[in-house]
């Protein structure tokens, strides 16, 4: 049986399956680096990692920094994928768990019809809520897909994106956007 720790983690993370077609795809370490950054803010604390608007903010944070040029930045891409890695599940909607073999979401909208989140093995989501570890899996991430831009990481980590954007929409008379979400279902 195969012991599943950090140095399985930080290998697991070192090794994601991306995309190579045109170039390397960021899209899974970009989402890793997000979620480890929503537990350490304390806006995930359970095991159950929703595609929400904090999420989506805290993506495109990175990805505009870490980015590639010849990738789209959509988040639904890793947040589907990242199961091809056998560490990231996915919890559909009742009734579609025969979907998930057949499904390529097209957007969004499209994948949250038939996931409603994701969630990590037990031992990976332990290791992400313990600050010590969690550092250990970003800078495995850091230092194997982004080693080049790792100067400005630090920075970046401190930025709440979600917040940011919305003090821009108060500043803009937009209001401020409010978060629904459907949290009754468990895993």
């Amino acid at each position: 049986m195969t012991i599943k720790d950090l140095a399985f983690y930080c290998k697991k993370f070192a090794k994601l399956r991306v995309d190579r077609a045109r170039g390397i795809a960021p899209h899974k370490p970009i989402l890793l680096l997000a979620v480890a950054e929503l537990i350490e803010r304390g806006e995930i604390t359970q095991n159950r990692i929703y595609p929400s608007p904090g999420l989506i903010a805290t993506f495109l944070k990175y990805w505009s920094y870490l980015g590639s040029e010849n990738h789209h930045s959509q988040l639904y891409l890793p947040f589907y994928h990242l199961k091809g890695d056998k560490f990231w599940h996915l919890c559909t909607k009742p009734g579609l768990e025969s979907v998930l073999s057949s499904f390529k979401p097209k957007s969004l909208r499209a994948l949250k019809e038939v996931v409603i989140y994701a969630y990590m093995d037990d031992e990976l989501f332990l290791l992400m809520r313990d600050q010590t570890s969690r550092h250990t899996l970003i800078n495995t991430l850091i230092d194997t897909w982004f080693s080049d831009k790792s100067d400005q990481l630090p920075k970046l980590f401190k930025v709440d994106a979600f917040q940011t954007w919305q003090n821009r929409l108060k500043e803009s008379g937009s209001g401020k956007y409010v978060v629904k979400c459907d949290l009754s279902r468990s895993r």
